[in-house]
């Protein structure tokens, strides 16, 4: 019986944190140090950081490690992890916890960060992490200029951010000499959409391609009308000579009354005189050269 409830405290523990259970909970579950050793011996339980351990049998994932590094060292999932648990950054990102200046531990395989201005934790997914201002920030260091323009891109669209909370954890932690500040600072002062808000990460990509060009810079999200009626919502579009930028995303997704609506609307906008040119998402990042090539042919046969 005493076994049972022995068992029962530590599998209700672990399903509150991905399987995981520290040295101290399996104490106050009633589990003993010499029945610890003895569960790790056995595979009844894996030890991934110092006191911290996975119930055997569970599955292992990036998160239950991430949760792991937390609890081993009571600290904050950070940088490039919590930018990766709130969304923000894409593929496998590295273990980063942020821990107060004097606190120390020994943690396997993963990237400690000491600060004296201590993260506000925020528990997302059951892992605790910076908040998705602070991660951008922490991560501004390590990111591609481009990478990190795409993690704000996706934070403001999802609007985990704005414009003005990142002003506000720049101006609080972001002193000189901090890295990435300087980085993030550029990033936010050099969007390319201005002040209208992107609908698509791609489209925030597009646009950035415009600039460095030398192109002149088309109107973002531009409508036309005929006849007191909306016709299309372009992406991009040279209204002076009616030239239409549209992209089309990386989904494969569509269905046939998705491609009749597309085609039922670009056949309205060549009656009304528009040139449509139309680029993927593979177009847009892998072949940058071409798409510029294209539009500026297309505006010098406009006579643009």
């Amino acid at each position: 019986m005493a076994n049972d409830t022995r068992e029962a405290r530590m599998a209700a523990i672990a399903s509150r944190q991905r399987s995981l259970i520290t040295t101290d909970q399996l104490l106050k579950a009633g589990v003993p140090d010499t029945t610890i050793s003895r569960f790790a011996r056995t595979g009844r339980l894996e030890r991934l950081q110092p006191q911290v351990y996975l119930m055997g049998g569970a599955a292992r994932t990036w998160e239950t490690d991430l949760l792991a590094a937390t609890l081993s060292s009571r600290g904050t999932g950070s940088h490039c992890s919590g930018a990766f648990v709130w969304d923000l950054v894409e593929g496998r990102q590295p273990l980063e916890v942020t821990l107060p200046w004097n606190r120390r531990s020994r943690l396997k395989d993963v990237r400690v960060h000491h600060t004296g201005c201590v993260p506000r934790r925020i528990v997302r997914g059951g892992i605790p992490v910076t908040s998705p201002m602070r991660a951008l920030l922490d991560s501004a260091s390590v990111l591609s200029p481009e990478d990190l323009a795409d993690a704000l891109e996706v934070g403001l669209l999802s609007r985990l951010v704005s414009i003005a909370a990142l002003e506000g954890e720049l101006a609080r932690v972001g002193k000189r000499g901090r890295p990435g500040a300087g980085r993030l600072r550029l990033v936010i002062k050099g969007r390319a959409l201005g002040e209208k808000p992107a609908e698509s990460l791609l489209e925030a990509k597009s646009s950035r391609i415009f600039r460095p060009a030398g192109l002149p810079t088309p109107d973002f999200q531009f409508e036309v009308w005929a006849a007191g009626r909306l016709i299309a919502r372009l992406d991009f579009a040279f209204p002076w000579c009616k030239l239409a930028i549209e992209i089309d995303g990386w989904s494969s997704r569509a269905t046939s009354r998705d491609l009749q609506r597309t085609n039922k609307r670009q056949n309205q906008l060549i009656a009304l005189g528009w040139t449509v040119l139309r680029f993927t998402w593979l177009d847009i990042v892998r072949r940058p050269e071409y798409v510029i090539a294209q539009i500026a042919a297309q505006l010098l046969a406009l006579g643009a």
